[in-house]
């Protein structure tokens, strides 16, 4: 997948967890313990998954940035001579 793509999926699974995450504290259930396991489990995911592929979302846009300054620089030199 590209990387907007895979963006998109990450956040559709952390509304999943979200979700699973605040159907454990309807009715009362926070009191009884019941759902502490899925919601610590959810909760560790999503924060997993909502940090990694910024890293590589970062690093891509940062090399892309450097290669359209460097050919624009290149271009308007080249042009010059």
């Amino acid at each position: 997948p590209t990387q907007v793509e895979a963006l998109t999926m990450v956040c559709a699974q952390v509304i999943g967890c979200d979700a699973a995450i605040t159907v454990g504290g309807m009715h009362g259930h926070y009191e009884l313990n019941v759902f502490k396991p899925v919601m610590i489990f959810n909760f560790l995911m999503a924060k997993q998954q909502h940090d990694k592929p910024w890293h590589a979302v970062a690093e891509h846009l940062v090399i892309a940035i450097l290669v359209i300054i460097a050919t624009h620089y290149l271009g308007d030199l080249l042009a010059r001579q």
